[in-house]
């Protein structure tokens, strides 16, 4: 299982979405953000784009599915697609 950690340490929230998936995540200062990636077989990549100040884009390649942990607990992404309150 390998981890990325997005922090953000500005005073206004950013928004980390994550591809191929679309998931959409709010990030408050001094928050963090951890996603982890299940890859047995290959090494994951990934590609981070600074669409802008505010909003981040994680492409992950060569992987399936990942994980969001929330509070010590695993939440995959179909179960936890996003953060933000609708």
């Amino acid at each position: 299982m390998y981890r990325l950690d997005v922090s953000n340490s500005k005073e206004t929230p950013i928004y980390v979405q994550v591809d191929p998936w679309a998931c959409l995540y709010k990030v408050e200062q001094n928050q963090v953000i951890t996603f982890l990636i299940p890859c047995d077989s290959v090494q994951p990549a990934f590609l981070i784009d600074a669409f802008d100040n505010d909003n981040k884009i994680v492409t992950l390649v060569n992987c399936e599915e990942f994980f969001v942990q929330v509070e010590g607990e695993k939440l995959h992404w179909e179960d936890y697609q996003s953060n933000i309150d609708t």
